[in-house]
């Protein structure tokens, strides 16, 4: 039942998980300001029990169940939307018949506005089936948004406006 790293519901029903991490939530608030839970409780309980990986030992005659809980800093909790993104060529206006195109070492970026953060993804995999991308084993690395506000006409990506 432990073997394959997930959470049973026979073990940890919904009624003591949420109360878990409630009470883990509020520990960090007292203690760990700074500190959050990256899937809250009252968002979506079942991450815990089909992603979240476990570890479980007996300890005087006790099953201790430990499961993995993500946790980030406030400024990292903006959910990040990824852009892949497609080189195309373009004709250049000087010359005729002449194509142009962007030579770039990545193939996407997750961004949002709302974030002063950005990661740069070099390789689509690493990013493959990931929910939450732990950057303690990435290889990928944060970028901090230097713009101090993108134009609206920039970020919406309208041709038509610009």
């Amino acid at each position: 039942m432990f073997n394959n790293g997930k959470l049973p519901h026979a073990f940890v029903n919904h009624t003591n998980l949420f109360a878990a991490l409630q009470h883990l939530q509020f520990s960090l608030l007292v203690h760990h300001s700074h500190l959050t839970l990256i899937v809250p409780a009252t968002s979506n309980l079942n991450y815990y029990y089909t992603k979240a990986k476990i570890n479980t030992f007996c300890h005087d005659n006790k099953l201790i169940i430990r499961l993995h809980v993500p946790l980030t800093v406030d400024r990292l909790l903006t959910p990040l939307t990824v852009y892949r993104v497609d080189k195309i060529p373009l004709l250049t206006s000087e010359t005729d018949g002449q194509y142009s195109i962007l030579a770039l070492n990545f193939e996407a970026i997750a961004f949002s506005t709302d974030s002063e953060y950005y990661l740069i993804i070099d390789k689509l995999y690493h990013i493959q089936d990931a929910d939450i991308v732990d950057l303690r084993t990435s290889p990928l690395q944060l970028h901090k948004n230097t713009l101090t506000r993108v134009p609206p006409h920039l970020s919406m990506a309208n041709s038509t406006t610009l």
